[in-house]
């Protein structure tokens, strides 16, 4: 299991700094995407912090401009459920079908007693990584950066088909670092990053669904 999200170390983190500190206000260019940007149509930069966020845009987790029901309510479970994750504490109602170590992460696989649902739990050093699925590969990925029990700092990432379908976004609390969704594995719709104080920092939109994991760039962050 290494979703994309794992791979850049937790993205919307990172490319919010990058944006704040490298894109020059106005530009069109996204620093940590390759060259197929031509079909994102980039709304909206602000890097002003005087400047607030449009009211519709807040990064509240309760703004339904940009969040549906559903998905707030999975976002309010997520912090309820991972909080007390440890060697013999795992998520209400389910039972451990295994354990193991490997290179200092631990991995619990679960099933539930009263659903079809299955979940691989991996957890090392201020990180944890849980991956849920109703078959036929229905559910989230769920990445908590600087895990730590009752954080709720964490990227989430929805799952259909075994492909990412829904709502991808980083909470921080009750508030929204960046988000976008995809839909059969392409990312659709709008896209937003915030700066940590809340103000907009990135709107775009994907013209066209866009293979988003493929033209992501390795993030690089200066040592100074």
């Amino acid at each position: 299991m290494k979703p994309f999200y794992i791979a850049t170390v937790c993205l919307f983190s990172l490319c919010g700094l990058l944006v704040a500190q490298t894109i020059p206000l106005g530009s069109g260019v996204i620093p940590f995407l390759d060259a197929s940007q031509t079909n994102i149509d980039v709304k909206f930069y602000d890097i002003d912090s005087s400047k607030p966020c449009p009211p519709e845009y807040t990064n509240s987790v309760g703004n339904t401009n940009l969040f549906t029901l559903p998905e707030q309510n999975l976002i309010k479970l997520i912090p309820t459920k991972y909080k007390n994750i440890a060697t013999n504490s795992w998520p209400e109602g389910s039972c451990l079908i295994s354990f193991s170590s490997t290179n200092g992460a631990w991995t619990a696989k679960l099933a539930y007693a009263n659903s079809s649902a299955k979940e691989e739990i991996t957890y090392g050093t201020n990180l944890l990584v849980a991956k849920f699925r109703y078959p036929p590969g229905e559910g989230y990925d769920v990445t908590f950066c600087n895990y730590k029990r009752g954080t709720s700092e964490f990227e989430l990432e929805q799952i259909k088909g075994n492909l990412s379908d829904g709502l991808y976004g980083a909470i921080n609390k009750n508030h929204c670092n960046g988000m976008m969704h995809f839909k059969d594995g392409l990312a659709v719709g709008k896209w937003f990053i915030w700066s940590l104080e809340g103000e907009l920092i990135l709107q775009a939109e994907f013209k066209t669904p866009y293979d988003y994991k493929k033209h992501l760039l390795p993030m690089r962050m200066s040592e100074n």
